[in-house]
Order: C-alpha cells, then structure tokens, then sequence
C-alpha cells in the first residue's frame, strides 16, 4: 500500500510539473499529453493492475498485462533516444555553423 501511495504522488507531481511547463511555454501540447499519459498509465497500473491484463488480452498478449508494459516501455525508449539523438545532431550543426560564422567574421575584422 505503501508503494502505491508513493508511485501515485510521484505520478501526480510529475503531472503537474508538466503543467506549469506548458502554462510557461517550455513544452509542447504534444509532449504534454504524451507524458500525461503516462503518468496517468502509471497510476492506474499501480491502483488497478487487471487494467492491463484485460488490454493484452484485447490486443492477443499473454493473460498478463506486464507485457503490454514492457513493450509499451521499450518503444517509448526506443523512440526516447531517436528524438535525443535528433536533437544532439542539430545541437553540433548549430554549433559548427556559428563557430564558422564568428570565424569568418574575425578573420574579416583582421583583413580591414
């Protein structure tokens, strides 16, 4: 019971920091309803397990609804660290591009 109450706050305090993050613009409605659902999923997960039996039942998983979270955890991953690596990409490109920017502009300054 214990670890439910923990998990259950932990969820709803992560819920609402993702809501004073979108009130202050620093994440996107999508994002915010992706990890909402999840916070959510993870709540009632813990509070009401056969919840998830009866989906990987629905969806042709084993009489076990752990599965569903398992794979439902790994393609969040998965896809976690696409977007990551995404963004690092674009991260070094803009780097490079001002690096080269200030370098030129330098060596223009010295020129004159």
């Amino acid at each position: 019971m214990i670890v439910q109450i923990i998990i259950s706050l932990f969820g709803l305090y992560n819920i609402y920091k993702s809501i004073l993050k979108l009130k202050d613009g620093d994440t996107t409605v999508g994002l915010f309803i992706l990890w909402n659902c999840i916070w959510l999923g993870l709540v009632v997960l813990v509070w009401v397990p056969q919840t998830f039996d009866l989906l990987g039942q629905y969806l042709g998983l084993s009489s076990s609804g752990i599965e569903i979270v398992a794979y439902t955890a790994i393609v969040i991953l998965v896809y976690a660290v696409y977007r990551i690596t995404l963004k690092l990409e674009h991260v070094e490109y803009e780097i490079t591009r001002l690096v080269r920017a200030k370098v030129i502009e330098k060596v223009k300054k010295e020129q004159r």
